[in-house]
């Protein structure tokens, strides 16, 4: 029913012939009056088993009013802006994260590697190092390697995928480029990735994780500024030095938890009324055919 009014538009084809085709790119929004009445619609909570196609039925008795629920609710890709069911979204988050989380610093510090000549990217290939009896660097090519799937630099972190073997504390890891790449670091801390560190927060707020905790009034001290009692913050004071070294779970949201309150903060839907669901179909061919 949604493709159905779509206009036709003319598509080149190799020979030089043109084919009529469904203009699908096309998108159509609900006017403020269609949209925020709170008269024509009701909320209506995601249960795991509902579909676009179900709640359709359940509603309209028709499952082909999906895609009016869908855009109601200005979510134009029914698979990732409409809430996953548990185990879909189990599966997503393993696949997002499928790989270590390596918190690292230069080799020769414990500071983060917020260092703009450390310039970590996406893509790179990363294995351990190590030196021999001659001290000549070797390499764990064929025993442990990963490629680098996100730079996270606020965070100090690395997120990997195509994981093979596993990256430790206290190993030294060297990226691949080529034979005379020689960028390094140290891990100070590894976790699976999606138990791994997402951002910090209090009641809601999102936390500066280079600064210390929130004192009573909920005040962050960044770090190198001044505390109330004019001593200097320092890198072990902050939130982030406490999660790597110390292994502090205090405010810490993990991927998974934020993947999870991202996907219920989508559950709660509107749902139009029936007796607007022929308003909404016929503001939506007018829409479309303009």
């Amino acid at each position: 029913m949604y493709f159905n009014n779509m206009p036709l538009i003319p598509f080149p084809n190799k020979d030089g012939t043109t084919t009529n085709v469904k203009d699908i790119i096309r998108r159509a929004i609900f006017s403020d009056e269609s949209y925020l009445k709170l008269s024509n619609y009701d909320y209506y909570t995601v249960k795991d088993t509902d579909t676009p196609d179900s709640l359709s039925q359940k509603f309209y008795d028709n499952p082909a009013f999906h895609w009016v629920i869908i855009l109601y609710n200005n979510a134009f890709d029914p698979f990732y802006t409409f809430p996953l069911a548990q185990q879909n979204l189990d599966e997503f988050i393993n696949k997002k994260y499928e790989g270590q989380s390596l918190f690292i610093s230069p080799t020769n510090s414990t500071e983060p590697f917020f260092d703009s000549a450390l310039n970590w990217e996406p893509a790179d290939v990363i294995t351990v190092s190590f030196f021999d009896e001659q001290n000549a660097e070797q390499f764990k090519n064929e025993e442990v390697f990963a490629r680098v799937k996100e730079v996270d630099t606020l965070n100090s972190r690395l997120q990997l995928d195509k994981n093979y073997g596993l990256f430790n504390a206290g190993d030294r890891i060297a990226r691949r480029k080529d034979i005379v790449d020689t960028l390094r670091a140290t891990v100070r801390r590894s976790v699976g990735g999606r138990y791994a560190l997402h951002h910090f927060e209090k009641d809601g707020q999102v936390l500066n994780a280079l600064a210390t905790s929130p004192d009573s009034n909920d005040v962050q001290y960044p770090l190198n500024s001044s505390k109330a009692d004019g001593s200097t913050v320092l890198w072990s004071d902050t939130l982030l030095y406490n999660y790597i070294y110390n292994e502090s779970s205090t405010y810490v949201i993990t991927n998974e938890a934020y993947e999870e309150i991202v996907n219920n903060n989508k559950r709660q839907i509107r749902i139009p009324r029936r007796e607007v669901v022929n308003q909404i179909f016929k503001e939506y061919k007018d829409i479309i055919r303009d």
